[in-house]
């Protein structure tokens, strides 16, 4: 079985980062065909999926487009988004990331499996 994690942007020594990193080591320990897709998808990325994959995708912002059609298992790992109000001011391109992803964080049990 194959195991895709999605993590848009994430760097080793970041809390989303860590994450991946470690579920990595821990998927190839236990014998799992994982990797890492580090961006997000694009159209001809979705063949990479198959019935036999598990994706893992780590909601930290706004959520990928194409995860609502890929034609595999699909896991969100949730990792907080800070509260659009707590940015006023300041970071207005994220201020509107954190509200997209918390939008689309509650509609995310129409096409994902589990979380």
């Amino acid at each position: 079985m194959k195991v895709i994690q999605i993590a848009n942007g994430y760097k080793k020594g970041q809390g989303v980062g860590n994450v991946v990193i470690v579920l990595d080591e821990l998927l190839k320990k236990n014998g799992y065909e994982a990797s890492i897709y580090d961006s997000w998808l694009e159209e001809d990325a979705i063949d990479i999926f198959s019935e036999d994959t598990i994706a893992f995708y780590h909601l930290s912002l706004d959520m990928d487009p194409y995860m609502k059609r890929l034609p595999c298992k699909k896991v969100l790992v949730f990792h907080n988004i800070t509260e659009p109000g707590l940015l006023d001011g300041t970071y207005e391109r994220m201020k509107t990331s954190c509200a997209a992803g918390l939008y689309e964080a509650g509609q995310a049990a129409e096409y994902f499996d589990y979380a």
